[in-house]
């Protein structure tokens, strides 16, 4: 809550076979991992859409991923990683896969960006 984090993933602990940890005899209990990663991704949920709160109304180069008939094109901003991180829904006409374009953020979606395509 502090640092804020950008993009944070949290995942419980498994022991892993031949780790000195695997074998203490006082393991942390299942339902205790799953209570904790649930307390910090609540906190850093909170912290992901007061961020994305702030893109609205601002302009970001978007990488175009894919194109969808309903929406224009789903790409991605340089700190997002494919398949891990938001994606950006941008509408607009004449989008192709590849291209790096402005895009004007509209709302929030959750973990997700909507915005139109801006022209250069």
């Amino acid at each position: 809550a502090e640092f804020q984090f950008d993009r944070m993933g949290v995942f419980a602990y498994s022991p892993e076979e031949g780790t000195p940890s695997a074998e203490y005899a006082d393991q942390v209990p299942d339902d205790v991992k799953a209570e904790r990663v649930e307390m910090l991704m609540s906190i850093q949920r909170e912290i992901a859409f007061e961020k994305n709160a702030r893109m609205v109304g601002r302009t970001v180069d978007v990488l175009i991923d894919e194109i969808e008939d309903s929406v224009g094109g789903v790409g991605r901003t340089a700190s997002d990683c494919p398949d891990i991180d938001q994606s950006v829904n941008v509408h607009g006409r004449g989008l192709r896969v590849g291209d790096l374009v402005p895009v004007r953020v509209e709302q929030v979606d959750g973990y997700d960006l909507v915005g139109s395509l801006q022209e250069k």
